[in-house]
């Protein structure tokens, strides 16, 4: 199988941060991105989210929807509301033929809240860890009975952000969730990233990679 090449709109504008790079359409992301060569391009911010309209705007771009974002509370919440809530995002993805949902584990995250080090992060104990990942699995197999498989992404500042977090994920969780892979990440808090693959690369579907500024991890809290 090869791999496809897609991009994040993340590098022209920030879904968290949208006072940044409030000039740059949809379009233009698009199309610097495939001149550079990228066929795919994940969700952001100023996709449409209806089908007809979207469709359109990819075509002419030459590029297909690789992915994108979804913010799963599923260490606090149940599975019907995630459910509920992910429906729609599943039949848009379905309708423009994109590959997968990125999951992303936003529950007692400390992402996006500046005002606290990453050491606060929160953390699983065992009996949690194992409890979260039987329901991530169990919500991973109901949307791929949907027609849209997800892909899990480990994360900094979330409840699966350090190598034995990942580890121990991937080891109570079943092959109904499989793995995004985030080398930026997984560097990022401390991870060995080809250990990781060489553990984990059964469960592997989607991959990211970024680079990370090094001095500037190491002076973090």
């Amino acid at each position: 199988m090869k791999a496809k090449l897609g991009m994040s709109p993340i590098a022209w504008w920030n879904d968290d941060l949208p006072e940044l790079s409030d000039d740059v359409s949809l379009e233009e992301c698009l199309r610097q991105s495939r001149s550079a060569g990228f066929t795919g391009m994940e969700k952001g911010r100023r996709f449409p989210d209806d089908p007809e309209v979207m469709l359109p705007i990819l075509r002419a771009a030459d590029v297909t929807l690789c992915g994108g974002w979804f913010s799963g509370t599923l260490v606090d919440e149940e599975l019907a509301a995630n459910k509920d809530r992910i429906a729609p995002m599943i039949a848009l993805f379905k309708a423009v033929a994109a590959p997968c949902i990125v999951y992303g584990e936003v529950g007692r995250s400390i992402q996006g809240d500046r005002s606290k080090p990453l050491a606060t992060k929160p953390r699983l104990s065992d009996d949690e860890m194992k409890a979260y990942a039987r329901r991530v699995t169990q919500f991973g197999e109901w949307c791929a009975e949907q027609g849209m498989p997800l892909s899990y992404h480990h994360h900094m500042a979330a409840v699966v952000e350090t190598e034995p977090e990942l580890d121990a994920f991937m080891r109570h969780s079943g092959e109904g969730i499989p793995l995004l892979l985030d080398a930026g990440h997984l560097a990022f808090a401390g991870g060995d990233v080809l250990r990781a693959i060489g553990n984990h690369h059964a469960r592997i579907n989607h991959v990211h990679v970024k680079d990370i500024r090094k001095p500037v991890v190491d002076g973090l809290d």
